[in-house]
């Protein structure tokens, strides 16, 4: 695994033979003082671009490049704007390039260098929509810990975007599809390119061993799985309640996620396990300290970017004070995220006001199918991507087992239904909090669910409503927007 960018282009220009103009000896390897996967910044040396062959035809870097005649005289002219003359020294109207802005090559034609590939969880097993997939040009910036505020286009999101120090500089950036695809245009070319996948604070660099200029490049599909561990990656700190009727905790692990992960509060593992009504004492070796004592202080709950409730078979009101309800509310409304099961509801029926304002708790009883709402974006592709992997027989169409018909209406001002069945059973619905307030002073996100969502730890093959989860947990992790387009 290459540690400097400079070991990236020193190994490109020998698999590409590149020319390098103008500078050369400022442009030796630097040490990048931290022993990491470091980028050594190039730009400052003045260094041109570079020419791949030798021909009039081939392919050149994208600006900055300086050719001198065949006479060896003092004039030449730059492949970018303007010209270059006079007594040993060239100008040009274009700054010099940094790093693997320098591999970015000038095809014509209309042809470029992309990378192509399939972006999937951390199993490797299935496709992931909305993940951001980028070439960065310098080095990874660590991610904020705790609970943040993360608004898409915010000045606190962890969204990449182009030319983001934090998050890399993004040299070039895309979203995978609903079938987890993904085009780079105007990739940089040679051994070695970085690149990495992420979504919210799911984020895994790796290392494309070739890119070759001027065609696509597929490249393989364990080089962008998202990470299992925080040996290969970042992942979010989550809490997992456990309940007698549900064990969330078992589809992470069926998702690929390491039991390694999975630790007490006091050690290091990303994913720690609490113990809910009707919940198991012990796993992985800890005993699980009591929900109830967690959840009272909100101080308890920042640390964490996501909260996962299990059902625990009942609302457990005694277990869950008022004190705790308005932590919990607290936490979502700085920017933590918070799905619920079943039961569970008993923070949103319960819980303040503005929890209670979301919706009705008068569901009624409804048969198969259930249906995904396709009326806004996310639903759209949630639709499109379970009929492309298996997960419905019939396209926006969901077959529920072990459904439950608490929740019957929502206030579709405040909040979003993703999957309904008959007149009065909604199934999944989110909002985004504080609950009414104007989108762009909202943070945090809160999911409900009212089924039981994970057939156990034993299960191989996921179920529909499993796969919804799957979508859900990684949707609930990116940033927070409106569900519905806003009014132009």
């Amino acid at each position: 695994m290459p540690t400097t960018i400079d070991t990236i282009l020193l190994r490109s220009s020998l698999a590409l033979t590149l020319t390098t103009i103008a500078c050369a000896s400022d442009s030796r390897p630097k040490d990048s003082g931290d022993g990491g996967d470091g980028f050594d910044t190039l730009g400052d040396t003045g260094q041109s671009n570079v020419t791949i062959g030798s021909t009039d035809d081939a392919p050149t870097t994208a600006s900055g490049t300086g050719s001198a005649d065949s006479e060896g005289d003092d004039t030449g002219t730059s492949a970018g704007e303007g010209t270059t003359s006079g007594d040993d020294e060239t100008t040009s109207s274009e700054p010099p390039c940094v790093n693997l802005e320098c591999q970015q090559v000038e095809c014509g034609g209309g042809v470029t260098t992309t990378v192509s590939g399939v972006v999937t969880i951390p199993s490797g097993e299935l496709p992931l929509p909305n993940v951001y997939v980028y070439i960065p040009n310098s080095d990874l910036q660590a991610l904020p810990e705790g609970v943040t505020c993360s608004q898409c286009g915010g000045a606190n999101s962890v969204v990449p975007s182009l030319g983001d120090p934090g998050a890399g500089t993004p040299l070039v950036l895309s979203i995978t599809d609903f079938r987890g695809e993904f085009t780079l245009e105007n990739a940089p070319a040679g051994q070695d390119i970085p690149i990495v996948v992420q979504i919210g604070k799911w984020r895994r660099q790796m290392w494309i061993p070739s890119v070759e200029p001027c065609e696509d490049n597929l490249i393989d599909q364990e080089l962008t799985r998202l990470p299992r561990n925080q040996q290969e990656g970042d992942l979010p700190k989550m809490a997992i309640t456990d309940g007698g009727c549900d064990n969330l905790h078992c589809l992470l692990l069926r998702a690929g996620v390491d039991q390694a992960e999975f630790t007490h509060q006091s050690d290091t593992g990303r994913i720690n396990l609490y113990r809910g009504a009707g919940g198991m004492n012990s796993f992985n070796g800890f005993n699980l300290t009591v929900a109830s004592t967690w959840w009272n202080d909100l101080a308890n709950l920042t640390p964490y970017d996501i909260i996962l409730h299990s059902c625990e078979c009942g609302q457990e009101l005694n277990q869950k004070s008022m004190q705790a309800r308005e932590a919990m509310r607290d936490f979502v409304n700085i920017g933590g995220r918070v799905f619920a099961s079943h039961w569970h509801n008993a923070w949103l029926q319960h819980g303040p006001a503005d929890f209670q304002s979301v919706g009705t708790w008068n569901g009624q009883n409804a048969n198969n199918p259930a249906h995904i709402d396709t009326s806004f974006p996310k639903g759209e592709t949630l639709a499109d991507w379970m009929f492309e992997f298996g997960g419905s027989a019939v396209h926006g169409q969901v077959h529920i087992t072990d459904k439950r018909h608490t929740l019957g209406t929502i206030d579709e001002t405040l909040a979003q239904r993703w999957l309904w069945m008959g007149n009065q059973s909604i199934q999944y619905m989110s909002f985004n909090a504080p609950v009414g307030a104007d989108p762009e002073q909202q943070c945090g996100r809160f999911v409900f669910s009212d089924m039981h969502v994970s057939s156990g730890c034993g299960a191989t093959q996921l179920t529909a409503q499993e796969m919804v989860l799957i979508y859900m947990l990684f949707d609930i992790a990116s940033c927070v927007e409106p569900d519905q387009p806003m009014p132009q």
